[in-house]
């Protein structure tokens, strides 16, 4: 396990869902990096996707990729929980994915900073401060017909909406996950 991604044996792409409500209650969580939940029963295998909600976690109503560690834990992977102090109302829910073979080409841009102006008129120099944002995906694939990934890609792009995308590349020997925008859906047809 690594805090950025996990071992994996496929070579895949996953676009994730948008998520129903959550309703998996999570007993406790680490304050360790990545934090380890704990949740009785949670039926998770290692690099399943949650959507984790928490209104104690400021920011952390996110996808993350799991690594179980057995049936009542798991390493929530890209939650640092160093300085999350005690979370008592933490929920998920395990994410529903297509698998998106059909793929020829597929550009990521995992995050992006955006700088805001808080200058005042009583400010001697302009003031930013900096803000994470989603990122962007750009994928190019062959037109198959009946294909869901594809409908629901082509409606989330007319919304501007974001999505989960999990990938590994054939050279790599971990999945990584990231919640992007969809910027460009390029189907050829042949």
């Amino acid at each position: 396990m690594s805090d950025k991604g996990l071992y994996f044996q496929e070579t895949a792409i996953k676009v994730f869902k948008q998520p129903g409500t959550p309703s998996n209650s999570i007993t406790a969580l680490t304050n360790a990096n990545p934090s380890v939940a704990t949740v009785t029963d949670h039926n998770l295998t290692s690099g399943d996707a949650i959507y984790l909600t928490s209104d104690n976690i400021s920011g952390q109503q996110n996808w993350f990729l799991v690594d179980v560690i057995d049936e009542n834990s798991f390493a929530v992977i890209g939650l640092d929980g160093t300085s999350i102090g005690t979370v008592t109302d933490a929920k998920f829910i395990k994410g529903d994915s297509f698998g998106f073979c059909e793929t020829t080409d597929m550009k990521v841009t995992p995050y992006s900073v955006k700088f805001n102006d808080d200058t005042t008129v009583c400010d001697a120099y302009p003031s930013e401060y900096p803000t994470l944002e989603a990122g962007s995906i750009s994928i190019g694939a062959m037109w198959s017909t009946d294909n869901g990934v594809q409908d629901y890609l082509e409606d989330l792009g007319q919304v501007l909406g974001s999505t989960f995308v999990v990938f590994k590349p054939k050279s790599a020997k971990t999945i990584r996950g990231f919640v992007c925008a969809l910027k460009a859906l390029n189907i050829q047809v042949k």
